[in-house]
Parts: structure tokens; sequence; C-alpha cells
């Protein structure tokens, strides 16, 4: 387990000009008002990590001078220079991580090298970031809605999550994200006899090879399920809540017709099953639960999800929590639980960076 020692952001959203924190390789508890910067740190290791699965082209963008691309990062005072050996334009902006194990990770318009690093890739599937917001996607729903955690798991967990390895297309697949996405490309395509380009046929090798992932897919995410609901709601106890719930995992379907491959996605729904030790179906939580409990129950289940990916990750990665004003919607006293459940089940496990802008939590924590 490697941890971060420095971490440098030159002319990157907030700050305009190079700033390095000294982590030393230890946790960090960070205190800003907002607009002060931290959420500029949050993103900017989130960036730069999230790099490693992405392709030079796609993060240029982040380097552009601000206002010649609407997903520019660099910072709207920064100047644009020229440099000198590629006699690239450029703005001196750039995201650093050294680490304690001398690794030096880096993204820069003049510096991409990280992109693609198996490195850089083993280090986010091992690290997590949660903010406020990614919580509050747990309970965005409205009154009427069963709650869906599809686009919760797209973005959040499946990227970051290793199945056992399955055989596709001439290529062996690990990654949970990489399967859905590979699923949702479909069996693949032929030629008949008209020269036209169709579906291959369902007596075709590819076909039932497809199926079989179909199936080692489903089966695995099942697995990941069943982790989550049996690890979850003890975490929600030691949040203070006498709270039980689970997640339903209704799986992705598809139609292979001549010509046309449509797939459905997979449903993960939100049933609390046990509330004050009584049993009930709520199936919509949202409606009933306030948003202290709700966002105990999303901090439970990202907690159970790391559970799961630190099994799995290399001993040499970064193992990294960054939380940013994690306990927004708690009161004091879940406040307390969840810091005490952070030091004495995550702690020794994972540097935690711990970013908040409220005084009265910072106070209560450090001292």
């Amino acid at each position: 387990m490697s941890k971060i020692n420095t971490i440098t952001l030159s002319n990157f959203k907030f700050f305009g000009k190079e700033e390095t924190i000294n982590i030393d390789g230890k946790h960090l508890l960070l205190y800003g008002e907002n607009g002060s910067g931290k959420s500029s740190l949050f993103w900017g290791v989130y960036t730069l990590l999230e790099a490693s699965f992405k392709q030079s082209i796609e993060t240029d963008k982040y380097f552009q001078p601000f206002g010649s691309n609407e997903e520019s990062l660099v910072n709207i005072y920064a100047t644009q220079q020229i440099c000198p050996i590629t006699h690239r334009e450029h703005c001196n902006s750039c995201i650093k991580i050294d680490a304690d194990d001398d690794t030096e990770y880096a993204l820069s318009l003049l510096d991409s090298t990280i992109c693609g690093s198996t490195n850089a890739q083993e280090s986010r599937k091992a690290t997590d970031f949660i903010n406020y917001q990614s919580i509050f996607k747990f309970q965005d729903f409205k009154n009427s809605e069963r709650p869906n955690l599809y686009e919760v798991f797209i973005y959040s967990v499946l990227p970051y999550i290793t199945f056992t390895s399955f055989p596709i297309k001439d290529k062996t697949l690990t990654n949970a994200g990489a399967m859905w996405e590979e699923y949702k490309k479909g069996p693949g395509t032929t030629t008949n006899h008209k020269g036209d380009t169709i579906q291959v046929y369902k007596n075709s090798k590819e076909y039932t090879d497809f199926i079989k992932f179909e199936k080692h897919f489903n089966q695995n995410f099942e697995v990941l399920i069943d982790f989550i609901n049996s690890h979850a709601s003890d975490y929600v106890e030691k949040l203070g809540y006498n709270i039980k719930f689970e997640l339903k995992y209704t799986a992705p379907s598809h139609v292979k017709k001549d010509k046309n491959y449509e797939w459905i996605p997979f449903c993960i729904d939100l049933i609390i099953t046990s509330y004050n030790n009584q049993v009930v179906q709520i199936k919509k939580p949202q409606s009933f639960l306030n948003e202290a409990k709700m966002s105990a129950i999303a901090v439970a289940i990202r907690l159970a999800t790391i559970d799961q990916r630190i099994g799995s990750a290399v001993p040499n990665a970064l193992k990294v929590l960054i939380l940013d004003d994690l306990m927004i919607s708690l009161d004091m006293s879940n406040r307390d639980r969840l810091m005490d459940l952070l030091l004495n089940d995550f702690a020794n496990r994972y540097q935690i960076l711990f970013f908040t802008h409220d005084r009265m939590l910072y106070d209560f924590v450090y001292y």
C-alpha cells in the first residue's frame, strides 16, 4: 500500500499559481470555507487518477485556456506561454502526486504519460472519492419514483470493480465497467448472403459466447450485490440507525433482431426491510426517511463497496479515501459515529483525506 506524500496543483481551477500540499503519507483533515479551494483539490486528484483510463486526446481539453473549451479546468487568470522544447502553447496548468514509494503521477497539456498507465489504473481502482453530491444521488428521486441506483453504479462503482475474467471477442475482460460497455455493444455483426450487415445468427458461436458472457456478468453482479447487502446494514447500525435494507438486482436483457441489437439496462432497487425492529417493505425510502438517514444508507453502501474492492487491489497501489463535506447532512452525534467508523475500520487500510467547510466539525474532529 502506497500513500500520497505531496499534491501539487498549478493554474488548476481555484489555484492560480503552483501550490504544493505536503501530507507525508499521513491522514489529512482540511478545513476551508466555501470557495477556498477544497473542491479543486478533490477534483484535481480525481482528474489525475481518472486520466489513467483515458487517452491524451480526452484529457487535453482540461488544460486548454479558460474560455476556449467548455470543459477547461484551467484557472481563469492563467496566461498562455510557449513550451521551449515542444513549442506547444500551454498555461502551465498541471496536477501532480508524489507517493511515498517514489512513484510520481502527473497530468498536463505537456505530460499525459499517466494515460493508460497500469499502475495508475490500479491506484484509481483502489482509491475512492466521496462528496456530498455523490451521496445525495442515492435520494435524488421524486416521491413517486422507485429509486433505481443504476446511474450510481455506472459512474461510481462498476468502473472500479473487478469481476472474474471472461474471454470474449479476442480479449479477456475483468473490469465490471468494461464488461457492461461490452454488453451494450451486443454479440456482433456478420454479412448475410445478400451482402447486408446483420446481427450474428442465434445458432452462431458468437451468439452462444455472448449468452455465456451475459450469464457470467449477471452472476458476478449478484455476488457484488450480495456482498453489499451482507455488509452495508452493519455500517448503518454503526452510524446509529436501526435500519436494515437490501439492494435488489434485476438483470439486464437484450433483444437481437436481424439488423438491430437493443439492450435494456439492469436495475438496482433500494428497499427498506426493517425499521426500528419492525419488518417493513418500503420501496420508496426517499419518501419515508429523512435526509440524514438516507445519507447514512448511501455512505454505508459506498463503504461496503470499498470493502469489496480492497480485496482485489494490488499491494503497491495508492489506497486513499478522499472525502469532501461528507457529513453535511448529518447531525453531530452521527458525525461522531462516522468519524469513529472511518478511524476504526478504514484508517489502517487507507490514507484518509477529509475536507470540510464546517469549522465546528473541524474543531470537533481535531480536538
